[in-house]
Protein backbone atom coordinates (compact mmCIF):
# COMPACT_ATOMS: atom_id res chain seq x y z
CA UNK A 1 0.00 0.00 0.00
CA UNK A 2 2.55 2.22 0.63
CA UNK A 3 4.54 2.24 -2.08
CA UNK A 4 1.07 2.41 -4.25
CA UNK A 5 0.52 5.98 -2.52
CA UNK A 6 4.39 6.76 -2.84
CA UNK A 7 4.09 6.01 -6.46
CA UNK A 8 0.58 8.31 -6.95
CA UNK A 9 2.46 11.05 -5.14
CA UNK A 10 5.69 11.38 -6.58
CA UNK A 11 5.04 9.94 -10.24
CA UNK A 12 1.46 10.96 -11.41
CA UNK A 13 -0.53 14.02 -12.65
CA UNK A 14 2.15 16.60 -11.32
CA UNK A 15 4.98 14.39 -11.92
CA UNK A 16 7.76 15.38 -13.99
CA UNK A 17 10.65 13.99 -16.62
CA UNK A 18 13.73 12.95 -14.86
CA UNK A 19 17.29 11.90 -16.74
CA UNK A 20 20.14 10.81 -14.24
CA UNK A 21 23.58 10.73 -15.76
CA UNK A 22 25.88 8.59 -13.14
CA UNK A 23 29.51 9.25 -12.93
CA UNK A 24 30.61 6.60 -15.27
CA UNK A 25 28.47 8.43 -17.77
CA UNK A 26 25.21 5.49 -18.05
CA UNK A 27 22.22 7.60 -18.29
CA UNK A 28 19.31 6.72 -16.62
CA UNK A 29 15.95 7.57 -18.34
CA UNK A 30 13.40 4.94 -17.67
CA UNK A 31 11.83 3.83 -14.90
CA UNK A 32 12.63 -0.17 -13.45
CA UNK A 33 8.05 -0.03 -13.67
CA UNK A 34 8.49 0.26 -17.70
CA UNK A 35 8.32 3.55 -19.06
CA UNK A 36 9.92 7.08 -18.79
CA UNK A 37 11.85 8.07 -15.28
CA UNK A 38 9.06 10.69 -13.18
CA UNK A 39 9.50 11.78 -10.06
CA UNK A 40 8.39 15.20 -7.88
CA UNK A 41 10.07 18.59 -8.77
CA UNK A 42 9.73 21.63 -6.69
CA UNK A 43 11.40 24.71 -7.71
CA UNK A 44 12.76 26.85 -5.56
CA UNK A 45 15.13 29.69 -5.44
CA UNK A 46 17.51 32.17 -3.00
CA UNK A 47 18.64 35.35 -3.28
CA UNK A 48 22.16 36.45 -2.94
CA UNK A 49 23.39 39.28 -2.70
CA UNK A 50 27.00 39.93 -3.74
CA UNK A 51 28.39 43.61 -3.74
CA UNK A 52 24.54 44.91 -3.31
CA UNK A 53 23.20 43.40 -6.21
CA UNK A 54 20.70 40.54 -6.34
CA UNK A 55 21.77 37.47 -7.97
CA UNK A 56 19.04 34.79 -8.05
CA UNK A 57 19.91 31.09 -7.71
CA UNK A 58 17.93 28.22 -8.32
CA UNK A 59 17.87 25.62 -5.61
CA UNK A 60 15.76 22.96 -6.89
CA UNK A 61 14.60 20.03 -4.83
CA UNK A 62 14.01 16.40 -7.11
CA UNK A 63 12.26 13.21 -4.84
CA UNK A 64 12.37 10.18 -6.66
CA UNK A 65 10.87 6.77 -5.30
CA UNK A 66 13.98 4.51 -4.78
CA UNK A 67 12.38 1.09 -6.47
CA UNK A 68 12.01 2.84 -9.91
CA UNK A 69 15.70 3.45 -9.63
CA UNK A 70 18.28 1.06 -11.05
CA UNK A 71 21.40 3.35 -9.08
CA UNK A 72 21.16 5.64 -6.40
CA UNK A 73 22.93 8.55 -5.73
CA UNK A 74 25.20 8.41 -3.37
CA UNK A 75 26.51 11.48 -1.57
CA UNK A 76 30.37 10.62 -2.21
CA UNK A 77 29.90 10.48 -6.33
CA UNK A 78 29.41 13.19 -8.69
CA UNK A 79 25.93 12.55 -10.37
CA UNK A 80 23.94 14.65 -12.89
CA UNK A 81 20.48 15.59 -13.17
CA UNK A 82 18.28 16.70 -16.00
CA UNK A 83 15.31 18.09 -14.91
CA UNK A 84 12.60 20.69 -16.88
CA UNK A 85 13.82 24.43 -16.17
CA UNK A 86 10.51 25.04 -14.89
CA UNK A 87 7.26 24.40 -14.48
CA UNK A 88 5.72 25.71 -17.81
CA UNK A 89 9.39 25.03 -19.56
CA UNK A 90 9.62 21.32 -20.33
CA UNK A 91 12.90 22.00 -21.70
CA UNK A 92 15.39 19.83 -19.76
CA UNK A 93 18.61 21.40 -18.34
CA UNK A 94 21.59 20.06 -16.53
CA UNK A 95 22.49 20.39 -12.83
CA UNK A 96 24.66 18.55 -10.74
CA UNK A 97 24.60 16.75 -7.22
CA UNK A 98 27.30 17.59 -5.67
CA UNK A 99 27.37 15.52 -2.21
CA UNK A 100 30.20 17.70 -0.84
CA UNK A 101 27.69 20.64 -0.76
CA UNK A 102 24.55 18.78 0.00
CA UNK A 103 24.44 14.94 0.20
CA UNK A 104 21.72 13.06 -1.82
CA UNK A 105 18.64 12.41 1.16
CA UNK A 106 17.61 8.74 1.37
CA UNK A 107 14.67 7.88 2.95
CA UNK A 108 14.47 4.33 2.76
CA UNK A 109 11.84 3.75 5.21
CA UNK A 110 9.40 5.28 2.83
CA UNK A 111 11.51 4.52 -0.17
CA UNK A 112 12.70 8.01 -1.81
CA UNK A 113 15.43 10.01 -1.91
CA UNK A 114 15.61 13.59 -1.97
CA UNK A 115 18.02 15.46 -4.62
CA UNK A 116 19.61 19.19 -4.32
CA UNK A 117 20.82 20.28 -7.70
CA UNK A 118 22.90 22.99 -8.00
CA UNK A 119 23.75 24.75 -11.75
CA UNK A 120 26.31 23.44 -12.85
CA UNK A 121 28.86 26.41 -12.11
CA UNK A 122 27.78 26.99 -9.05
CA UNK A 123 29.73 23.62 -7.88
Amino acid sequence: MLEQDLAATLESDFAAPVVLIAPDGVVISTSLHGGPLLGKVMYDYREERPGGEIVVVKSPLVILRLSSLSRVPKADEPWFVMIPTSPADPTLKRFLIDGRTRAPERVDSIGFVRLFPQAVGQA
